[in-house]
């Protein structure tokens, strides 16, 4: 059976929203880009994320974990960007509009853990609310902590 709740698991001073079987453990953070923050397995973390520390590029600061992106990483905005989040009984669907220059995409992802394995299953769905065509490029772009040091280190 799936579980969804809210509990402040990472110390960071904010709940982070977890689903979670007897399989897997998913904590997301809609608050900054509805980013996946980490997937435990037997209390193993596969995402090595940084959050709730960072790491400032420039304008950017890194969180780790897995975020979307629609048109460049360099330009997307998803990844401060809160997301809605709407809780079924056994998935959650975060959703966001667009940034600026594709304003009127509605981007949704549900996330669902399969009963019996250990299994994410991340379904992505995209709505145009403008009266034209709208073209873009979406891709999903993981930041993953190459060991545990935040700095001098390879993401």
């Amino acid at each position: 059976m799936t579980s969804i709740f809210e509990t402040d698991r990472l110390n960071a001073g904010v709940p982070q929203l977890i689903l979670e079987n007897e399989y897997l453990s998913v904590l997301l953070q809609p608050e900054i880009g509805g980013r996946i923050l980490d997937v435990e397995s037997n209390n193993f973390p596969f995402l090595h994320r940084t959050y709730p520390k960072s790491v400032q590029f420039g304008p950017y600061t890194e969180h780790g974990g897995m975020e979307e992106c629609i048109g460049s990483p360099l330009t997307s905005r998803l990844w401060k960007t809160p997301w809605k989040v709407d809780k079924g009984t056994d998935s959650i669907t975060l959703s966001v509009m667009s940034p600026a220059r594709f304003n009127n995409i509605l981007l949704a992802k549900t996330l669902s853990l399969a009963p019996d394995a250990p299994i994410l299953k991340i379904e992505y769905s995209f709505t145009n609310l403008d009266a034209k065509f709208n073209k873009f490029t979406f891709s999903i772009h993981p930041e993953l902590c190459l060991g545990n040091a935040l700095t001098n280190n390879a993401y």
